[in-house]
C-alpha cells in the first residue's frame, strides 16, 4: 500500500507532466519536415500515408478511425497527400461514394524516408533515456505506454458511444 501512496503523491505535478508531454507531442506532430524528399510533410500526414501504404484500398473513414481524427481533418490530410501525388484513389465498385486509397511510387519513397527518420529519432531517444535510466526502466516505460494506449482507446470508445446516444 505504501508503494501505491508513493505513486499517487504529487498527483497534480504528474498530471501536469502528462499534459505537457501530450501538448509537446501534438506540436511535434504538426510541424512539417523534409524527410529527404524535398516535400515538407507533418508527422501526422506521414503516418496517415503509412496507414494507407500498409492497408492498400483503405478508406478515408477508416484512416480517420485509426488516427482518431475528425472527418474534416482527414479530408484535409487526404487532400494534401493527393495534391502532392503521394496517394491516388479509386472509386469503390461496391459503394460508389467511397474512395479506396493507395500510395504512389512517390508516396512509397516518402514512407521509406519517414520511417528511416522515425527509426533514427527513436534510437536517439532511447540512447538519451539510457543515460538516465537502466534498460529495465526503459522497458517499463514502454510497458506503461502500451497500457496507457489501451486505457485511452477504451475511454475514447466509451465516450464516443455516450456522445452518439446523446445526439
Amino acid at each position: 500500500m505504501n508503494d501505491v501512496n508513493n505513486i499517487l503523491t504529487e498527483l497534480d505535478e504528474k498530471t501536469d507532466l502528462i499534459f505537457t508531454h501530450q501538448m509537446l507531442m501534438g506540436s511535434y506532430q504538426s510541424i512539417p519536415r523534409d524527410y529527404g524528399t524535398g516535400l515538407f510533410i507533418s508527422e501526422t500526414e506521414a503516418h496517415a500515408l503509412l496507414y494507407i501504404k500498409n492497408n492498400p484500398g483503405i478508406t478515408a473513414k477508416r484512416v480517420g478511425e485509426i488516427m482518431n481524427r475528425t472527418k474534416g481533418t482527414i479530408s484535409l490530410i487526404i487532400g494534401f497527400l493527393e495534391n502532392n501525388e503521394l496517394i491516388r484513389h479509386k472509386v469503390n465498385p461496391s459503394n460508389k461514394r467511397e474512395r479506396l486509397l493507395y500510395v504512389t511510387e512517390k508516396g512509397q519513397n516518402t514512407c521509406e524516408k519517414h520511417l528511416a527518420y522515425d527509426r533514427k529519432m527513436t534510437s536517439d531517444i532511447l540512447l538519451m533515456l539510457l543515460q538516465y535510466c537502466n534498460p529495465e526502466e526503459v522497458n517499463g516505460f514502454f510497458k506503461v505506454l502500451s497500457l496507457r494506449i489501451k486505457y485511452f482507446q477504451e475511454v475514447i470508445a466509451k465516450e464516443k458511444e455516450i456522445n452518439s446516444k446523446r445526439r
